[in-house]
């Protein structure tokens, strides 16, 4: 098939049913979901990514390789499927993303925040969300190739954090972390875009806490799920190290010291420094408590004690003089 091609894709699940507009020979393509998730304009001039394809004038289909991800087309009763075999000029038509409808909440953590000006910041799909409750708009961020997964905002309030996972097709987009500025919906940076640098997608991400918000860090969704500090301003990794064998649930730079970052997930909460180029980890100690299965979450109090929540209906207090120590637990 050589005809030109227009896709406008609105899904994080590549399941969805599929809604085909067939056009002098060109397809137009729309994916839907049938629950009304999300709406996205992803690409307004999307190209295969590889030119095999395949006509079934049995089932009125088109089967082809879009962006990595394997597609059928299904064409109107009445359409003569033959005229896709010819090139056809593409329309001049085109659409404009409005709304993006649905919120990414069923395999992600820290998905959701709100700026000081009311709006609210989350992700769909491959967009970037700010939402204006009182004018009922949207302004979208759209320079991601795959589904986002991790979002984090830096303490000004402003300068927002987002990670996609890999595309299906590695060369049309690996795993990596774009820092844009809300207002203005711009890219400031591209964090670890090229080869290897992260493996899948992310676990979690977070701006160091001070003002300056300079530090990055990042956990990857790798089997030894590495953990790596980055100097965003400049894209310049400063150390990594593998973290842990098991899952990465929530992590976050501790607000009293830009070089400490604390992770927390299955059956484990841990500290890690940064010092020298390298990163160094320390174990909390559940001692008398129970271990719980998985730590949830975290949080820091105004005297930069450490909080966690856990699986067991636990709250348990780190004090900020040894970080790794109970001073209480609820």
């Amino acid at each position: 098939m050589k005809s030109a091609l227009k896709l406008y894709y609105a899904t994080g699940n590549s399941d969805l049913p599929v809604n085909c507009v067939w056009l002098a020979g060109t397809v137009h393509v729309v994916l839907s979901s049938s629950s009304s998730q999300t709406a996205s304009q992803a690409s307004s001039s999307a190209v295969p990514s590889n030119t095999g394809t395949s006509t079934d004038f049995n089932d009125s289909t088109v089967r082809m390789h879009l962006r990595g991800r394997p597609l059928v087309f299904h064409a109107p009763s009445d359409y003569p499927l033959a005229a896709v075999e010819h090139p056809q000029k593409a329309p001049t038509e085109h659409l404009e993303l409005e709304w993006v409808y649905g919120y990414r909440g069923r395999d992600c953590r820290s998905n959701l925040y709100v700026q000081a000006s009311g709006e609210v910041l989350y992700f769909m799909a491959a967009v970037g969300i700010v939402l204006n409750r009182l004018t009922r708009t949207q302004r979208h961020y759209r320079q991601h190739t795959d589904d986002i997964k991790v979002m984090a905002v830096h303490p000004n309030g402003v300068v927002v954090a987002t990670g996609q996972s890999q595309c299906h097709d590695k060369q049309l987009g690996r795993a990596h972390i774009r820092v844009w500025n809300s207002e203005t919906m711009e890219t400031m940076a591209v964090v670890g875009e090229s080869a290897g640098t992260f493996d899948r997608g992310f676990c979690c991400i977070g701006f160091s806490r001070r003002k300056s918000g300079s530090l990055l860090f990042a956990v990857d969704e790798g089997n030894d799920h590495t953990l790596s500090v980055w100097d965003w301003n400049r894209s310049k990794r400063l150390a990594e190290a593998r973290s842990h064998g098991d899952a990465i649930l929530c992590g976050s730079f501790c607000p009293a010291d830009d070089r400490t970052v604390v992770l927390a997930g299955k059956q484990h909460v841990t500290f890690w420094t940064l010092d020298g180029g390298k990163l160094t980890k320390k174990s909390g100690l559940f001692e008398k408590h129970a271990k719980p299965r998985f730590v949830t979450c975290l949080a820091f109090t105004d005297n930069h004690d450490l909080i966690t929540g856990d699986s067991n209906g636990s709250i348990i207090v780190w004090s900020s003089g040894t970080m790794d120590d109970i001073c209480h637990a609820i």
